[in-house]
């Protein structure tokens, strides 16, 4: 299915002066691509030309994958624990290998992931407090 260019269909209506976009490539110590780097430096080039003022952030704690892990995997083993037990040739490696390292969640590192997120999702509304949407390529 094709993907519209939301950007152009953006700007007959308009411009972005005035709008503030923060934005990070990633957050540290996660790799990024040459190509990924590329893709991303050339939207927030057409955002600039679009007239945006963008402000780059640190990306330090949004390594969002540890609380996925803990609040996803669990749900998975939770909601499909059964259904694995029962047909394991029929789901897929990777699916089975999720389920199992839900078993190493205990039920502390759960709660500190609903903590994380929580304060996550706090310091999000703060940077929007400053700016009118983000990005951040993970």
């Amino acid at each position: 299915m094709p993907v519209p260019d939301y950007l152009d269909l953006a700007a007959p209506r308009g411009d972005l002066n005035g709008k503030k976009i923060l934005f990070c490539l990633t957050p540290p110590g996660r790799p990024v691509t040459a190509d990924v780097a590329a893709a991303f430096k050339a939207s927030l080039d057409r955002l600039a030309h679009l007239g945006a003022e963008l402000e780059e952030f640190s990306g330090e704690g949004f390594d969002i994958e540890p609380i996925w892990r803990a609040i996803n995997h669990t749900a998975w083993r939770t909601r499909f624990e059964k259904l694995a037990a029962d047909h394991p040739n029929d789901l897929s490696a990777t699916f089975l290998r999720q389920l199992a390292l839900a078993e190493k969640v205990s039920g502390v590192d759960f709660q500190q992931a609903m903590f994380d997120r929580t304060a996550l999702f706090r310091r999000v509304q703060a940077m929007l407090a400053r700016g009118d949407c983000w990005r951040c390529r993970h």
